[in-house]
């Protein structure tokens, strides 16, 4: 029995492995809460039993469960954004509205201990917009380009080994060591005013900087049209550039009475190498000196340099009003401002023979757009009623405001809702099985750059998750 278990288990696993885990933003590029039961209640999770779920936020709740069971869990999320670019004149809807989003969780508490595996998907932002975006009047400042993409994919998943100790009967401490890894998707377009603004501040540099400013000294080059960055495979199980790394967590709660749990937790920031890729295109549009157009473009390798998740620590209660109504909130404190400051793109050409022919192998060039994300503050409140022994009730809401600013948001990175309004069940089949659900749906709201473009976010978004005790 126990082979078999295990073989079950392996399989799962190797299915979430290869399931797609590319998400969307909710609370900046964290979702807003991990598995069903969280989620209906608001996202709070730092002081009550949730399941394996709890390894993305505070291992320690494990310690809850009861001596000497186990559980495995398995979830599906689908997240369903509706975003929109707009500008005088002209709107464009991104086609980047479904993300599937799996997770697995297996936990065992044996004596004072709780031990298990999970693999889970973190979060991430996106969006994407065809050619009709690209080739519209007034769209670049100069020169259009015709026929491209505009489009972002950004993904983060954790494969996380916990470690819980039941010190008391009072007082649950846990961690866990997570293996984190990441994919980017990027095919930007920037005007060529924008790249010689950056160029004169030195946010664009390198030698393909030098080489071009040389040419424009010579009169050979009148100008820059635009330039378009390209690091996309279309994949849905993996982006283009990619990176690993570790990251950890560690948590406690502590009953102070029987209806009364105080909970908190800290997630450090991730250590992850820069995402590569080495099938990246650069093109550089320039305008000759006989007023025609000539277009470079260069293979080669890309780094985003030093992209992580940032810390996050919180704390919260559960309070257990009657045999069956439980309230809980969370307040926790997101870091966005230590690592989306900037976001720094390093390119090198190849040694290929177009490269080679104009003479730009070696050649390279770094550009940093930035970000300046502010951090977060998240509040999560929710509540569930217990309507009979099988079936649960659950309500919840969840409020951050937006880590963008005005002056440095993109259209390609809209991580801008705020409020999010939650729902959800769980029905118990039977002492071995059971079923969570939820629904989320976060209003409208939009958010205005510096240069004139506003972008429109809602979701409406559910999550689901099947549990085997044993």
């Amino acid at each position: 029995m126990k082979i078999c278990r295990a073989t079950r288990l392996a399989q799962a696993v190797a299915v979430a492995l290869l399931t797609p885990a590319a998400v969307y933003a909710t609370n900046g590029m964290n979702m807003a809460g991990y598995g069903p039961v969280s989620t209906s209640m608001g996202g709070a999770s730092f002081a009550f039993d949730h399941g394996t779920a709890a390894l993305m936020t505070n291992p320690a709740t494990m310690g809850l469960m009861s001596e000497g069971s186990a559980r495995m869990d398995i979830g599906l999320a689908n997240l369903r954004p509706t975003v929109e670019t707009k500008m005088p004149g002209a709107s464009w809807d991104s086609a980047g509205d479904s993300y599937m989003m799996p997770g697995i969780g297996y936990a065992r508490r044996k004596g004072d201990f709780v031990y298990g595996l999970g693999l889970m998907a973190q979060g991430g932002m996106g969006a994407e917009y065809g050619s009709s975006m690209m080739s519209s009047p007034g769209w670049m400042a100069s020169g259009v380009m015709q026929g491209g993409k505009e489009r972002s994919e950004v993904s983060m998943g954790r494969v996380v080994l916990p470690l819980v100790a039941v010190a008391s009967d009072k007082l649950n401490v846990g961690v866990s060591l997570d293996y984190v890894w990441a994919g980017m998707d990027l095919q930007m377009a920037m005007p060529g005013s924008n790249m010689m603004q950056m160029m004169g501040a030195g946010a664009i540099s390198g030698t393909l900087v030098q080489g071009l400013m040389g040419m424009m000294q010579a009169g050979q080059v009148t100008g820059v049209n635009y330039g378009y960055f390209d690091f996309s495979n279309d994949n849905d199980f993996t982006g283009e550039a990619q990176a690993t790394g570790f990251a950890g967590k560690m948590g406690f709660t502590y009953k102070v009475s029987p209806r009364l749990t105080l909970g908190g937790a800290f997630n450090s920031q991730t250590n992850m190498s820069d995402l590569e890729s080495s099938g990246a295109k650069v093109t550089m549009n320039v305008v000759g000196g006989d007023g025609k157009e000539m277009p470079m473009q260069l293979s080669g390798k890309i780094a985003i340099v030093d992209f992580q998740w940032p810390e996050c620590y919180g704390i919260g209660f559960s309070y257990q009003a009657s045999d069956k109504l439980m309230f809980a909130a969370d307040a926790k404190h997101v870091g966005w401002s230590d690592v989306m400051e900037n976001f720094t793109m390093q390119f090198t050409a190849d040694n290929s023979a177009m490269n080679q022919a104009m003479g730009m192998n070696g050649a390279d060039m770094s550009a940093t757009m930035a970000q300046n994300w502010e951090d977060q503050l998240v509040l999560s409140i929710g509540t569930a009623y217990q309507m009979s022994d099988a079936l649960a009730l659950r309500f919840g809401i969840n409020h951050a405001d937006k880590p963008t600013q005005d002056s440095t948001l993109h259209y390609l990175f809209p991580a801008i809702t705020e409020t999010h309004v939650m729902a959800g069940f769980g029905y118990r089949m039977d002492k071995a099985n059971s079923l969570d659900f939820s629904l989320s749906y976060v209003p409208e709201v939009e958010q205005t750059s510096a240069q004139g473009l506003t972008s429109t976010m809602s979701q409406s978004n559910w999550q689901i998750m099947y549990s085997r005790y044993y």
